[in-house]
């Protein structure tokens, strides 16, 4: 069958942006070894490059191969 895309939890953004870039979406899925942990939009890879994360709330220098996201939907506890 055909492989879906999708990244994993420590997957850098440079890794994030070019899996959406080459199945052409604007979402991912992040899985781990426990399964489904949340979803990456297009919008937290253009707020992380932009300084814009959680992670990134004062100005500074922004590498964007050094960013952990964080996915926007949770795993249920």
């Amino acid at each position: 069958g055909e492989r879906r895309p999708r990244v994993r939890p420590d997957d850098p953004l440079t890794r994030v942006a070019a899996v959406m870039t080459d199945a052409g979406c604007d979402a991912v899925p992040v899985v781990s070894g426990r399964g489904l942990v949340g979803m990456i939009t297009a919008r937290d890879v253009v707020s992380a490059v932009a300084g814009r994360t959680p992670h990134f709330k004062k100005g500074g220098d922004v590498v964007t191969g050094m960013f952990h996201l964080e996915p926007v939907i949770p795993a249920r506890s």
